[in-house]
């Protein structure tokens, strides 16, 4: 599914470059919501950084050495955001509606890495789970599964 997200760290800086293909924008858009859940309590901890940087390399399938730059990259374009519609459209318009539940586990992940969830945190989940059409009840059951995972008692 990310193949040509892969392909886009494979750069020659004698070709020219290239929009952004549709891998690279849904790569991007969530991590940029991962990132976003992370700031929420008005910090990236380090914990929360981690848990992004494993979930881009598990769940997206960027290599080790590639994923970082992609979370640098991506944190430079959150910080001049003005809000979370640009990238929830993004998810909305590549990520099929069945499929966008893992996006909410990964962003519960990120939410309750660092051992408690702020309540602005649960504020912007509950904003991007409504945004992505995703239910309260599959928003619920992503979290108590990342929660079991992390051994936290919810």
């Amino acid at each position: 599914m990310f193949a040509r997200l892969r392909a886009l760290f494979d750069f020659d800086p004698e070709t020219p470059a290239e929009a952004p293909d549709e891998d690279t924008r849904r790569a991007s858009a969530c991590v940029a919501l991962m990132l976003q859940a992370a700031y929420e309590d008005g910090r990236l901890d380090d914990v929360e950084k981690e848990r992004i940087l494993t979930i881009i390399v598990e769940k997206l399938g960027i290599p080790v050495e590639q994923a970082g730059p992609l979370l640098r990259e991506t944190q430079l374009d959150v910080d001049n955001a003005t809000g979370l519609h640009r990238f929830t459209q993004a998810v909305i318009a590549a990520i099929e509606p069945e499929d966008r539940v893992a996006l909410i586990e990964w962003l519960w992940e990120v939410v309750l890495a660092d051992g408690h969830v702020h309540e602005r945190e649960a504020a912007m989940m509950r904003k991007v789970v409504g945004l992505l059409g995703v239910s309260d009840r599959d928003s619920g059951a992503a979290r108590k599964r990342v929660a079991a995972r992390l051994e936290q008692v919810l």
